[in-house]
């Protein structure tokens, strides 16, 4: 009774220490106007959907339904804001960095977990996101709870079941991870590791069973419609046309390495990186001194180390971020490594040197609160950037809430509960992409032919990066646009990297009552 007393005990203190540590490093990023364009595309996806509009009918991403769905579960319960749509980010890293120390747990001890999950967390929030909600941090949490089940040592049915549950839900987040959870559902009809009183038909059948049911749950919704198109589309269609328009497996490898050869890659990761390589060493150096439970459990983590890596690389990008579904697998094989040298004569200077590489990371943790404090010396709202400005401009500005074109900024939208002029541009460099408006609206889509769509709504306001990026390659489209900015819009206000042009003609309305609702608070009460 009092061993189960004390177990239970540290497990609440583990989770206190995680739930405080995750705060800490993440709450100086709450507040930033945004960090880039793929999480101002998820609130207004998430936003869509408390609008009661059917998910991708009227806006549309290539991504799959879940991730929205939990967007609009922190617009809905937390609160209409960024930093609270960045709460509920942190929310998801505590959860994931929490699971890992329970797989940890399960994997060597307690002090192993604790390691690991503190890695996770700290290293989640220094990548290359920088302090945005990315979808790899929504989808580690269900990922990490699916491989600690997976640790256990008997498994029964209602285990796996809830392991297929847990994988499916993380690829209706990343869809890549399919090349896990594929991959694990052959592992446990095969592999002889996993013991079990049901037969291994009996144990695949019932994870593949658990992962149909989110899939279907989130199928519902476009059945009742009438729109299944829509969901098939997003599923099959849209990452079939990704994959063949980006890098395959070992070009994005060499890219990963590429990045990770960065000085300052190698001084931020540091002790990630040398604590992952090492943990290797150490496994492999130390393989016949586990017990034979130890040595099924660091299998199953290098299963999930390897096949998530390949989920990353098959998704052909190659962005930095793309590596954080790695970091729970990387983390738990850098703690093998730390709890061994923190028992041996050596643990002065294993202190010494995790000490000197934390040094960078808690620069740029530091770094990020100084704007922060500054703004709360100053009795100054802690919220910042320049898309507040940019809002309060066109508040001033287009009192009629005119149709703006946002090549950029595009979160101001939510603000000024600006619909988007197309399906797609609700991510500005879609209208970019060929294969995603391919994806979207048939074989027949060009760049040339839905900027050409946009640009005939006549927009009051475009709203222009200082380096428009996303239509090279595409010179009809880019001339076209060059000439209707020159003959028809001309430069009015300049905004940070915001470019303001507006219609030559455009005579804005006066009139107080025509103004239309924000969707979120008013950045003129919160940026000042």
């Amino acid at each position: 009774m009092r061993g189960g007393k004390v177990f239970h005990n540290t497990k609440i203190r583990v989770f206190i220490i995680l739930a405080v540590f995750t705060l800490l490093v993440r709450l100086p990023f709450f507040f930033p106007d945004s960090f880039g364009s793929d999480e101002a595309t998820f609130i207004l996806l998430g936003q869509d959907i408390l609008n009661g509009n059917l998910l991708f009918d009227k806006l549309w991403d290539v991504k799959p339904p879940l991730l929205f769905y939990y967007f609009a579960g922190f617009l809905y319960f937390l609160g209409k804001s960024v930093p609270a749509v960045r709460l509920g980010g942190a929310l998801f890293v505590f959860l994931g960095g929490f699971f890992v120390y329970l797989a940890g747990e399960r994997l060597k001890n307690s002090r192993t977990g604790i390691i690991a999950g503190l890695l996770y967390i700290l290293f989640t929030t220094l990548s290359g996101s920088g302090g945005s909600i990315t979808t790899e941090m929504l989808a580690v949490a269900p990922l990490a709870a699916a491989a600690f089940i997976m640790l256990k040592e008997d498994l029964d049915l209602k285990d796996l079941f809830l392991a297929g549950v847990l994988m499916s839900a993380a690829c209706l987040v990343r869809l890549n991870l399919v090349y896990v959870a594929i991959p694990a559902g052959f592992f446990i009809l095969f592999g002889k590791i996993f013991r079990s009183k049901a037969g291994a038909v009996s144990r695949f059948a019932v994870y593949v069973a658990g992962g149909v049911l989110p899939v279907a749950l989130s199928f519902l919704p476009f059945v009742f419609a009438g729109r299944p198109d829509l969901f098939f589309n997003v599923m099959y269609t849209a990452p079939l046309l990704y994959s063949m328009s980006q890098y395959g497996p070992l070009q994005a490898t060499w890219v990963f390495l590429a990045r990770m050869a960065e000085r300052e890659y190698i001084l931020t990761n540091f002790l990630i990186m040398a604590g992952f390589a090492c943990g290797l060493a150490t496994i492999a150096f130390s393989w016949r001194k586990f017990s034979a439970q130890t040595q099924r459990c660091l299998v199953v983590v290098l299963f999930f180390l390897v096949t998530s890596y390949v989920s990353a690389a098959a998704s052909g990008a190659a962005h930095e971020h793309y590596l954080l579904q790695v970091l729970p697998f990387a983390a738990l094989t850098a703690a093998m490594f730390l709890d061994w040298a923190a028992g041996t004569r050596g643990r002065p200077v294993l202190i010494a040197a995790v000490v000197l590489s934390l040094i960078v990371p808690a620069q740029t943790v530091f770094n990020a609160y100084k704007p922060v404090v500054a703004r709360a010396m100053a009795g100054k709202p802690l919220v910042y950037g320049p898309i507040y400005d940019l809002v309060d401009y066109l508040r001033k500005n287009n009192p009629g809430n005119a149709p703006i074109y946002f090549m950029a900024g595009h979160l101001a939208q939510w603000f000024l509960a600006q619909p988007p002029l197309s399906r797609v541009s609700i991510h500005p460099s879609s209208v970019g992409r060929e294969y995603e408006l391919k994806a979207a609206y048939g074989p027949s889509a060009t760049v040339e032919s839905e900027l050409a769509g946009i640009l005939d709504q006549n927009p009051a306001f475009i709203i222009k990066p200082a380096r428009l990026t996303f239509l090279n390659g595409h010179r009809k489209a880019l001339t076209m646009f060059s000439e209707r900015l020159l003959m028809d819009y001309e430069l009015v206000h300049v905004i940070g990297d915001f470019l303001i042009y507006r219609r030559q003609d455009f005579q804005p309305p006066t009139a107080v009552s025509e103004l239309k609702p924000a969707a979120s608070e008013s950045p003129s009460q919160i940026s000042k």
